[in-house]
C-alpha cells in the first residue's frame, strides 16, 4: 500500500506556546508522516463513528479508509462495539457501518442527520424521513383481498414471504409491520409467474424472509440493548450533576425550598437535569441561571406559607371598604362596577403590602391596607379607562384620539355589542354589552395567558394567588365584536330609533319584545326576543324578518322544572351573602349568581332593569305587567309535547308508531316515549320493527330529546349502548326546537339505509362497513342481527 502525503511544509510542534501562557492545539498535519503500520493500528482502537468523522475531516482520509484493502481496519472497529451482530454476506463492511452509524439519511435529496435504522429495510433515516416507510397492517393495503385469493392460505402467511420487521418505532417498542410496495411487488411477481412454479417462487421468498428477520432480529435486540445502557450511563451523568448542583443551592442559603419542594421536584430544569459535567467554568456560567430559578421557587413557599392568608385579609377588608364607600357615596356620583378582587389585588401598592417579607401583625396589616385602598380609587378610575379603550378599539367606528367621553359614549351604544371567543360562548351566540362584558366569567379565568408560565415556579405562585383572590379582568385575544350586529341595526330602526345615538340602557328600559316572522306562522308555542338576545336567532331570508310583539300574554311556566330555583336575597351584617338572586327576574331564570354578589348585584339591578340609584336593602318586585327581560325563549315544555302526541294521531308515517309510556298509576309520562320505525322498503332493513325510546329532556324543545335502540343495532351511527348518533339530535349541530318528532323519526329510518361515515359512533361496524364490505356484507351482518333479535325485529 503507497500513501504519498501533501507537499505542503509539515509542522512537527504538536502544541505551540503562545505569548499569553495558553497552549494552541496541534493540527492532523503530523498524521501523514506517522508510519503505516503505525497509522492502521491506531485507527483499529477506534469505533465506526469515529472513523466516519476522520473520513470526513479531509479527502486524504476519505480515500484511504475507504480503500478495499482498508477493510480489516472496519472489521476491527465493529468488533470495538459491544454485542454488534455480523453483518449479512451482501454487504461490505463499510455498508454495514454506514446503515447502523451513518451521519447521513439514505432518502436521495434528503440533508437530514441521521438516527434511526430499520434493520429489516437496510435504511438509515432522519427523523423527518422515518414516515417514508411507515409500517402498515396487511389488510390496509389495496392488493390484500386479490393476494389472500392468489395464496388460498390465512392472512398472516404473508408474514413468511415478505419482511415485516420487527424494529423499534419512536417509543422504543417492537413494531410489526408491511411496506405497502412489497406486497404490490410480490402480488405482481407471483401472478406473472405461471402456477407450477409459484411454489419453488414462494419458497425462495420463505427462505429470503427467514435470513431478513433474523438479522432483524438480532439488530433490534442490541439497539435495544445498546439504548438501555446508554440510558443508565446519562441517568448516572445527570445524577452526578445534579448532586454538586444540589450541594451549591444549599449553600447558597436555599435549603428551606428544598425541603418543602423536595429534590426531584426542583432538579427538572434543564440546568440541573443535563449531561455535563460541573467544572469551574461551567459552575460560573449557570450560577445566575440558577439564583434566579430558586428565587421562583421561594416567592412560591413565600406564597403558599405566608401571602395565601394575607390575600384572604385583603379580600375581607376590601369588600368592607367597598360597602362602606358605596353607601357614603353622594347620591348624584357616578357608579362604575369594581374590577375582580385579583386585579386590585395585583395593584402595586397592595401587592407590596402583602408581599413583605418580614413578619406582620393581622392590625398593622389591616392599617396599611385600608391606606392603600384609597390610592386603589384613581387605579380604579384609570383601569376603566384602558379597559373601555381596549374594548372600544374593536368596534368599527373607533378613533386613536378620541377622549374618553367620547369612548365612553360609543360604548353605550345600543349597537356596541360584543362576543366571548369561548367554544360555549361562541356556540350559544350570547350578546355582550358594555358594562355587562367586565362582569363576564369567561375573563376572570386562570389561565396560562394571564400570567408567566405554569411549568415556572412563579407562574405557580400567579395562579395560587388567584385561586385566593379569584382571576384578574383580561380580554385580550377572548372578545371580539358580535358577527351579527347588522340584527341590532335592524331591530332599532323597527322600533323607530336611531342606531347611532341609542343606548343600550335606552332600549333596556323601553324593554320591546320581538317575535320572528317566518317562525309566528310555524310554531305552536310562543317566543318573545329581547333586543340583545335576538341575535341568537337563526338568520331568516325575510328582508324584514322581526316585528314588535304588541303585549306578552300570560306565560304558565313549568314549576317542575324550577323547584330549585327560587329567587331570594341572603343578607349577613351589611353586605349581601356570597349567592344572591336579583328578585326583578323571573323565576325561570337562574340570574347574576356571584361569589361577592354586592358590587355586580348592584349593576345588575341598575343596567338590566333601570333602576337609576338602586337602595340596599330594598326588596325590588317584578310588576307583572311589565315585560320580563330575560324572556328570550318562553317555551311551555307540556303543551308542547301534548300537540307533539296530537299531530302524530292525526298524522304519522304508515308502519311507525310513538306513544307516551304509562307510569305506575296509569297516567302518561310525556317525557318518555315508545318508538317504532319499519325499515324502509328496497332496503335489506325492509320487514323489520326496530324499537327506541325517547326521553324529553326538562328544557325540551330548547334542547333535543335523547334518541335510543332497544336493544342495540350494529350499525356506524348507532353507539354500543343504543344512543342515535344524528346531527339534528345534536344541540351543537342542527337541532332546531321547530324540528317535530315525525321529522325526527324519519331520519332516523333514513340513517339505516345511508349511514354518515363521517360521524362513526360504532368502531366494528364502522370500519367493516369502510373497508372492502360496504353493500351485501355489512347489510347481511346488520340485518342477520337484527333478525336474530327478537326484541328489535318484530
Amino acid at each position: 500500500m503507497s500513501y504519498h502525503p501533501s507537499c505542503k511544509k509539515p509542522n512537527h510542534a504538536a502544541f505551540v506556546t503562545l505569548t499569553n501562557g495558553r497552549l494552541k492545539r496541534g493540527s492532523l498535519d503530523i498524521l501523514p508522516f506517522l508510519a503505516l503500520d503505525i497509522l492502521c493500528e491506531i485507527f483499529c482502537f477506534l469505533r465506526p463513528t469515529d472513523l466516519f468523522a476522520l473520513a470526513r475531516t479531509s479527502k486524504t482520509f476519505r480515500r484511504f479508509l475507504l480503500k478495499r484493502s482498508a477493510v480489516f481496519i472496519w472489521k476491527s472497529a465493529r468488533r470495538n462495539v459491544d454485542d454488534l451482530p455480523e453483518p449479512p454476506s451482501d454487504m461490505t463492511e463499510v455498508q454495514y457501518a454506514s446503515l447502523v452509524f451513518g451521519f447521513a439519511c439514505h432518502y436521495k435529496g434528503c440533508d437530514g442527520k441521521a438516527c434511526d435504522t430499520t434493520w429489516h429495510l437496510r435504511i438509515r433515516s432522519c427523523a423527518n424521513c422515518r414516515s417514508k416507510h411507515q409500517p402498515i397492517k396487511a389488510n390496509e393495503c389495496a392488493d390484500y383481498l386479490e393476494l389472500c385469493g392468489m395464496l388460498t392460505c390465512y392472512p398472516d402467511a404473508l408474514e413468511r414471504y415478505i419482511p415485516c420487521g420487527p424494529f423499534l418505532n419512536s417509543k422504543g417498542k417492537f413494531v410489526k409491520g408491511f411496506q405497502e410496495h412489497h406486497i404490490k411487488a410480490f402480488k405482481d411477481e407471483l401472478s406473472a409467474l405461471p402456477v407450477p412454479e409459484r411454489q419453488a417462487y414462494l419458497d425462495r421468498c420463505k427462505q429470503a424472509t427467514e435470513v431478513i428477520g433474523q438479522f432483524a432480529s438480532a439488530g433490534v435486540a442490541w439497539q435495544l440493548k445498546a439504548k438501555n445502557v446508554r440510558l443508565v450511563e446519562l441517568r448516572n451523568k445527570r445524577a452526578a450533576r445534579a448532586e454538586i448542583i444540589r450541594e451549591d443551592l444549599i449553600a447558597a442559603g436555599f435549603r428551606e425550598e428544598i425541603d418543602h419542594f423536595g429534590w426531584d421536584r426542583i432538579r427538572k430544569h434543564s440546568l440541573i437535569n443535563s449531561t455535563q459535567a460541573v467544572s469551574d467554568k461551567v459552575r460560573s456560567s449557570i450560577l445566575d441561571q440558577l439564583v434566579e430559578y430558586m428565587l421562583g421557587w421561594q416567592e412560591l413557599r413565600m406564597e403558599e406559607q405566608v401571602y395565601a392568608f394575607r390575600r384572604r385579609v385583603f379580600i375581607d377588608a376590601w369588600l368592607q371598604f367597598t360597602t362602606d364607600d358605596f353607601h357614603n357615596a353622594p347620591s348624584n356620583s357616578p357608579y362604575l362596577p369594581l374590577p375582580p378582587n385579583a386585579t386590585i389585588g395585583l395593584f402595586e401598592s397592595i401587592d407590596s403590602v402583602i408581599r413583605q417579607s418580614s413578619p406582620i401583625s393581622h392590625e398593622s396589616l389591616l392599617e396599611q391596607l385600608q391606606a392603600t385602598f384609597v390610592r386603589a380609587r384613581e387605579y380604579i378610575l384609570e383601569w376603566h379607562k384602558t379597559t373601555r379603550r381596549e374594548l372600544a378599539s374593536l368596534l368599527p367606528g373607533y378613533k386613536a384620539d378620541d377622549d374618553d367621553e367620547a369612548v365612553c359614549a360609543q360604548l353605550n351604544l345600543a349597537t356596541s355589542v360584543f362576543q366571548c371567543t369561548g367554544r360555549n360562548c361562541r356556540a350559544q351566540g350570547r350578546t355582550l354589552t358594555y358594562p355587562e362584558i367586565l362582569l363576564h366569567p369567561c375573563f376572570t379565568l386562570v389561565t396560562p395567558g394571564n400570567g408567566p408560565s405554569p411549568k415556572d415556579p412563579r407562574g405557580i405562585a400567579h395562579q395560587k394567588a388567584c385561586l385566593v383572590m379569584g382571576g384578574p379582568w383580561n380580554c385580550s385575544g377572548r372578545v371580539q365584536m358580535h358577527p351579527r350586529q347588522c340584527v341590532v341595526n335592524k331591530l332599532l330602526l323597527c322600533c323607530g330609533r336611531d342606531p347611532g345615538s341609542t343606548t343600550a340602557a335606552e332600549m333596556d328600559k323601553q324593554g320591546p319584545r320581538f317575535r320572528c316572522a317566518e317562525c309566528a306562522g310555524q310554531d305552536k308555542v310562543l317566543r318573545f326576543m329581547c333586543n340583545t338576545s335576538i341575535t341568537i336567532h337563526p338568520d331568516s331570508a325575510l328582508k324584514q324578518p322581526w316585528f314588535m310583539a304588541s303585549r306578552l300574554p300570560r306565560v304558565q311556566i313549568d314549576p317542575r322544572v324550577f323547584r330549585n330555583l327560587r329567587p331570594f336575597s341572603r343578607v349577613s351584617g351589611d353586605t349581601v351573602g356570597d349567592y344572591s338572586v336579583c328578585l326583578l327576574c323571573p323565576p325561570r331564570i337562574p340570574s347574576w349568581n356571584t361569589r361577592f354578589g354586592f358590587e355586580n348585584l348592584m349593576v345588575h339591578i341598575k343596567n338590566k332593569h333601570g333602576v337609576p340609584s338602586p337602595v340596599f336593602g330594598k326588596h325590588y318586585k317584578v310588576d307583572v305587567n311589565i315585560t320580563p327581560l330575560y324572556l328570550d325563549l318562553v317555551i311551555i315544555k307540556q303543551p308542547r309535547l301534548a300537540e307533539e302526541r296530537k299531530q302524530w294521531r292525526k298524522d304519522h308515517p304508515f308502519g311507525f308508531y310513538a306513544k307516551p309510556v304509562k307510569a305506575a298509576d296509569g297516567t302518561m309520562n310525556l317525557m318518555e316515549w315508545e318508538v317504532g320505525i319499519p325499515g324502509k322498503a328496497g332496503t335489506p332493513w325492509e320487514g323489520g320493527l326496530y324499537k327506541l325510546s325517547m326521553t324529553f329532556p326538562e328544557d325540551y324543545p330548547s334542547k333535543p330529546p335523547k334518541c335510543k335502540f332497544t336493544p342495540p343495532l350494529f350499525h356506524p351511527n348507532v353507539y354500543p349502548s343504543g344512543t342515535v348518533c344524528l346531527s339534528i339530535l345534536d344541540e351543537e349541530k342542527s337541532w332546531k326546537p321547530a324540528i317535530t318528532i315525525k321529522q325526527i323519526l324519519l331520519g332516523i329510518q333514513d340513517l339505516l339505509d345511508d349511514p354518515n361515515v363521517n360521524d362513526p359512533a360504532q368502531s366494528d361496524a364502522y370500519t367493516m362497513f369502510k373497508w372492502g364490505f360496504r353493500c351485501r356484507d355489512y347489510f347481511h351482518t346488520a340485518y342477520s342481527l337484527s333478525r336474530n333479535d327478537k326484541v328489535a325485529y318484530e
